[in-house]
């Protein structure tokens, strides 16, 4: 089955799972997967390391801080800042600012227990890196995604993101080695969360990205994630992915992330 035909049956069993969905949604609880706008603050630190066909091979380190603010219950704003440290195998390094992303998410449906979610939004990203140094992809950037979850028993919650990228402007090509993509493609990731407490969880996801142009062809990879709620206002979640097939961007990552969860 093509890569369009998963989607549509992963929509599928989303929807139709959704009509028997549990009373109680583990998004507001533990914060295993924020859906819906909210208001939390993030640390993360990120590091992988990626070989494109010996152009360029190496690795690298970014750290995140992330800050969403809930306006109304139903729509938030977000940003996130990373800064970066690269390291190519021929001994070139860089190290700084990379590109800002700036979003808004509203709420589009929740059934009356939470136990269907849906939210969507717009964001762009910011130039704000050097391109010249890998940490970059040197044009402005909008992307649509929506985002969907569902808690299918008391131990199980089934979610699903998608998101369109495309670059703003004409003959951008993109650059940078942190993130490498296409200027037009679109980000599909599914996943399942099975809780061991109503604050412990583990966590299988697979992500796909499908590209129209040439530049990067498609991508599919799979990744396992633990967490738990910690001092009811903080969340502690770890990740590690791997490319299964298509055209890889990375050879593997990892990821730690802290959360405070105020609303």
């Amino acid at each position: 089955m093509g890569n369009p035909g998963r989607l549509i049956v992963v929509l599928g069993l989303w929807l139709s799972l959704s009509s028997i969905a549990y009373a109680h949604h583990p998004v507001s609880e533990a914060g295993a997967s924020r859906v819906e706008p909210s208001t939390h603050f993030e640390t993360q630190f990120e590091t992988a390391s990626f070989d494109f066909g010996g152009r360029e091979v190496g690795s690298w380190q970014v750290l995140s801080l992330r800050a969403e603010y809930s306006l109304v219950p139903r729509l938030s704003v977000s940003a996130n800042v990373p800064f970066a440290l690269l390291n190519f195998s021929d001994g070139r390094a860089a190290m700084g600012l990379s590109d800002i992303e700036l979003a808004m998410n509203g709420l589009v449906y929740a059934s009356p227990h939470g136990g269907a979610i849906i939210s969507s939004g717009l964001g762009v990203a910011l130039p704000t890196g050097v391109a010249a140094d890998g940490l970059s992809a040197g044009h402005y950037e909008g992307s649509a995604f929506v985002m969907l979850s569902s808690q299918v028993s008391i131990k199980l919650n089934l979610y699903a993101n998608g998101t369109y990228k495309h670059a703003l402007g004409d003959g951008v090509v993109a650059t940078d080695s942190l993130f490498p993509h296409n200027n037009r493609e679109f980000d599909f990731s599914q996943g399942a969360q099975w809780f061991w407490t109503p604050k412990t969880w583990t966590e299988l996801v697979t992500r796909e990205v499908i590209s129209w142009e040439d530049s990067w062809g498609d991508l599919w990879e799979a990744g396992f994630r633990v967490g738990f709620r910690v001092a009811d206002s903080f969340r502690l979640s770890s990740g590690v992915w791997l490319p299964l097939s298509g055209e890889s961007r990375t050879l593997w990552r990892a990821n730690l992330n802290l959360a405070w969860l105020i609303d």
